[in-house]
């Protein structure tokens, strides 16, 4: 199992409380940590969804484990 992050974009201004389950990056945005199993080296995360039918020919999903994330699945590029 390995541990990826989603990058919400957020900046987070000094002070400001934290979600449960939500970290803030060395930039200083939030980020919320998920795993996943049997991810190949070299993938990269693209989104999260619900929908595995998003994945198509070019993305693979595997289901994300001990995270607050509200999606299921987590779909990577393999390169």
């Amino acid at each position: 199992m390995r541990t990826f992050v989603f990058n919400t974009g957020v900046k987070v201004l000094y002070g400001t409380p934290l979600i449960k389950g939500h970290l803030i990056s060395s930039n200083g945005v939030k980020v919320i940590p998920f795993d996943c199993d049997d991810v190949p080296l070299g993938s990269t995360f693209m989104f999260c969804a619900d929908d595995v039918t998003l994945a198509g020919n070019e993305l693979i999903y595997r289901e994300m484990h001990n995270t607050v994330m509200q999606s299921k699945y987590a779909f990577f590029k393999c390169n």
